[in-house]
């Protein structure tokens, strides 16, 4: 079959009539409480079987037609699938049951796995070749298949004991991966560290619901904890041993989240822009201070990594600014190859131009640099200047 085609997983329209029935199901959902009582619970179990179901009637659809789906056909489930993951609540449905059953490590890595693939932030726009959609499509019916057959499974056993779960720093600590208890205290002394760090600069709002103990945080081994915008629910990773500071810094960025989730939609956002500009600005002016300094240019024959050397400082660029000349390390002179790269990334790379921006994840967003500077204002790390921008930024979005 010739051609490509264009498959655009669309922004989905969700009816009035679904968010109303989103917002049903969540008052069950004993997250949202600091102190559930035993009808709640059973509430919230009875919700995800239901749940569970209804992502049975999304694979009936997903499947239906099997091999005789054209090709036009498959790119447009591919498409309506979005729309449906937001219908039946999916993210919520495999998150929820990661916190609120016991399950084998093996059923623990699917519903991970099935988390992340429903996530609703995610947007594709690729360009597929005919037997790349098909592949595809078969794949992710497949892996949609094993879900519910994990799915159903996890509901017919036994729901996690929340009675006889630890408590840190005001947040119930639910292991939901059967952890030894080794492995729980660390965690445990995690969330009490960053829950005494937010007390001290007043963030008592923050700390309440469960941080759920997984695994992985949606398949992956490298994140350390993550905050669901949708549900409210917070998780991080176990066998956190030799690196409690940057767990701690963290979960203190992810409770940001939480902080922002509380703003106004409008003026938060303009509180976080004009934020993330300030900062921006002081960064800018910092770096064209550094990169202008003479006395930080690097001299020529300065090893910059394993491959390249330093040949020499030169102006270029629109508009011109000073770049490092690169030649390889084993060429002698005259220099037969050569690159460059920016001062500014080379002063970074060299931890002689540090800029405004509290971390270099902080450049990400307006968002993300928030829920950074929060981070390092809990951890007395954030200069005096910015946290002054910090709380007015924060007073602006919760309008007080």
């Amino acid at each position: 079959m010739a051609g490509r085609y264009l498959v655009r997983l669309r922004e989905p329209k969700v009816s009035r009539d679904d968010w109303r029935r989103l917002r049903r199901v969540r008052q069950h959902n004993p997250t949202y409480m600091e102190s559930p009582s035993e009808a709640t619970e059973a509430e919230a179990l009875v919700c995800q079987e239901q749940r569970v179901e209804a992502f049975a009637e999304f694979l009936k659809w997903f499947t239906a037609g099997g091999e005789a789906l054209t090709l036009r056909d498959r790119v447009d489930i591919l498409n309506e699938a979005v729309a449906k993951t937001y219908k039946y609540d999916l993210q919520d449905l495999f998150e929820g049951l990661l916190t609120q059953y016991e399950m084998s490590a093996k059923d623990r890595k699917v519903m991970e796995r099935a988390a992340r693939d429903m996530d609703r932030r995610r947007r594709y726009q690729f360009k597929f070749d005919p037997v790349t959609i098909m592949k595809t499509y078969a794949t992710k019916r497949k892996a949609f298949r094993k879900y519910l057959e994990v799915a159903r499974r996890v509901v017919e056993g036994k729901p996690i004991d929340r009675g006889a779960c630890a408590v840190a720093g005001g947040f119930r600590i639910i292991n939901t991966g059967a952890f030894n208890p080794k492995v729980m205290k660390v965690v445990e002394g995690v969330v009490a560290d960053a829950s005494e760090a937010m007390r001290k600069v007043g963030l008592e709002s923050l700390i309440y619901g469960d941080i759920n103990v997984v695994g992985s945080i949606r398949g992956s081994r490298r994140s350390i904890a993550h905050y669901s915008w949708d549900t409210d629910l917070v998780f991080i990773r176990a066998n956190l041993r030799g690196r409690e500071g940057p767990a701690e810094k963290t979960v203190l960025h992810e409770l940001a989240h939480r902080l922002e989730k509380q703003f106004d939609p409008a003026r938060g956002q303009r509180a976080l822009k004009k934020l993330y500009n300030a900062i921006k600005d002081q960064d800018e002016e910092a770096t064209r201070s550094a990169v202008w300094d003479r006395s930080l240019w690097p001299e020529k024959g300065t090893p910059l990594d394993k491959k390249w050397k330093v040949a020499g400082v030169s102006i270029g660029g629109r508009p011109p600014a000073p770049r490092v000349e690169l030649a390889l390390l084993e060429d002698p002179e005259p220099l037969s190859y050569k690159a460059h790269v920016g001062m500014a990334n080379y002063q970074r790379s060299k931890g002689v131009l540090h800029g405004a921006f509290v971390t270099s994840y902080a450049r990400t967003s307006p968002s993300e640099n928030f829920a950074e500077m929060v981070a390092a204002w809990c951890s007395d790390e954030l200069p005096d200047d910015q946290q002054d921008l910090l709380l007015k930024a924060i007073g602006e979005g919760l309008g007080t």
